[in-house]
């Protein structure tokens, strides 16, 4: 994964290489349900590389995408961090708040509509990085 910086003209530009290692990843649902929404997931995404995520509806990849970005969960689900390993760059990272810094997704943008089928990658991130714009 690499971090993009726009500069003033919103060219983007990349920034340090990231290699992000995760293992044993499980997301809980809510107390009262027994199966979690993730499960000892395991994997890494090497700088300078595409990683596909790919799993039919449901099936946690936003969960996974959110866990690996630092962001917050749903208020439903809960991180289980007994056995859970970040790496970034070889290094464990300690606080989640770390991956804010490094690592970023573009995230499914309903209210785009019909608009998402005609508009390009990099408009797409551009509006993705100005949620209030539309």
């Amino acid at each position: 994964m690499t971090k993009q910086n726009s500069d003033d003209d919103g060219v983007v530009s990349s920034s340090s290489s990231v290699s992000l290692l995760w293992k044993n990843v499980t997301v809980d649902i809510d107390k009262e349900t027994t199966e979690p929404c993730l499960t000892d997931v395991t994997g890494c995404a090497r700088a300078s590389r595409v990683l596909a995520l790919m799993g039919p509806s449901g099936s946690g990849k936003s969960t996974l995408l959110t866990v690996l970005s630092g962001r917050p969960l749903p208020e439903l689900l809960t991180l289980n961090t007994n056995e859970l390993r970040i790496e970034l760059n070889g290094q464990k990272v300690v606080d989640r708040r770390e991956l804010l810094e490094k690592c970023a997704y573009v995230d499914q943008r309903e209210d785009l509509g019909a608009l998402i089928q005609s508009i390009s990658v990099r408009e797409h991130l551009v509006f993705q990085v100005m949620p209030n714009c539309l």
